[in-house]
């Protein structure tokens, strides 16, 4: 049986997380970009958790969005310049296909006008 974290539990990984990505953003280009890859996988699976009603605190799928604009604000105006877009584009696009089949396709196409 698979072990579920704790919101408690979840939140102090969160923050060591954000610890780390604050810092080698400043540290290691290269390896702060293969770890931002990776932490976007993480919100993904977290979008798809909140969609599903899982172990999250029952924000709002866009939250998550929110989440990963203010940890990547702390890792400076390059880390921002560079990855913000990017982020924001497939997280955004994640929730609303999470989404859409519970309020109707519209809102998946709404996506391709949301800047």
């Amino acid at each position: 049986m698979e072990h579920k974290l704790t919101t408690e539990e979840r939140q102090r990984i969160k923050a060591r997380r954000r610890g780390y990505l604050v810092r080698i953003a400043g540290e290691d280009e290269a390896r702060f970009a293969v770890e931002w890859e990776r932490e976007i996988g993480f919100w993904l699976q977290d979008i798809h958790e909140e969609a599903a009603g899982g172990s999250m605190t029952g924000r709002a799928v866009f939250d998550v969005v929110r989440e990963a604009r203010a940890t990547l604000a702390l890792c400076g105006e390059r880390a921002v310049r560079v990855y913000e877009k990017k982020t924001v584009d497939i997280l955004n696009n994640e929730c609303c296909r999470t989404i859409a089949p519970m309020m109707g396709r519209g809102v998946y196409r709404m996506n391709a006008y949301v800047g």
